[in-house]
């Protein structure tokens, strides 16, 4: 399994699974009916460099 999201397009706001056709709303990463979908960040642009405020992710087995 692999996340191909990064192929996909964008269309109303939202960016587009190319596999299943779910969408994601490009502000929050929460899908148009308010369910949780992709991990979102804080963005900001200084000096023409782009930040992102990353977190690492904890999985649990």
């Amino acid at each position: 399994h692999t996340a191909l999201i990064y192929d996909g397009f964008i269309e109303d706001g939202c960016v587009v699974c190319p596999a299943h056709g779910w969408k994601f709303e490009l502000k929050t990463g929460n899908q148009p009916t308010g369910r949780k979908g992709l991990d979102s960040y804080q963005v900001k642009i200084e000096n023409d460099e782009i930040l992102v405020a990353a977190h690492s992710k904890k999985i649990n087995w």
